[in-house]
């Protein structure tokens, strides 16, 4: 095989290995994009969803009777989802941070790794 042959080949294999890496940085970022969209969907903790009756007669008692016990246990459960909606605003937060330094380290790394060597540390 002659030189030119060999270096077309290879010219060949990196176009295929940087397209075939650009479609799996795509998709990776769109799954991150979807990951961090649920998680913002599921940081705020709401305790007060609404009450409905499960039994078939006294229905209206049962849902007076849980209104009752939410109303009696509120000093106790709402400073504890408070806090539990801040921890998860706070790793959100945390989380775009380190989202928006991969974006930014991302062009980096692509070309390391298109050279052929690994990033520096």
């Amino acid at each position: 095989m002659s030189e030119s042959a060999i270096e077309a080949t290879m010219r060949e294999i990196r176009e295929r290995v940087s397209s075939g890496r650009r479609g799996q940085a795509g998709a990776r970022a769109r799954n991150l994009e979807r990951a961090l969209s649920e998680a913002r969907r599921l940081a705020t903790v709401n305790a007060h969803w609404g009450i409905t009756p499960t039994w078939p007669v006294g229905g209206r008692l049962e849902v007076l009777a849980k209104r009752a016990m939410r109303i009696a246990l509120r000093w106790y459960i709402n400073p504890i989802v408070q806090q539990q909606n801040e921890f998860n605003l706070a790793v959100l937060g945390v989380l775009y941070e380190l989202e928006a330094e991969l974006s930014a380290l991302r062009p980096e790394i692509d070309r390391d790794s298109a050279a052929g060597g690994t990033p520096q540390e």
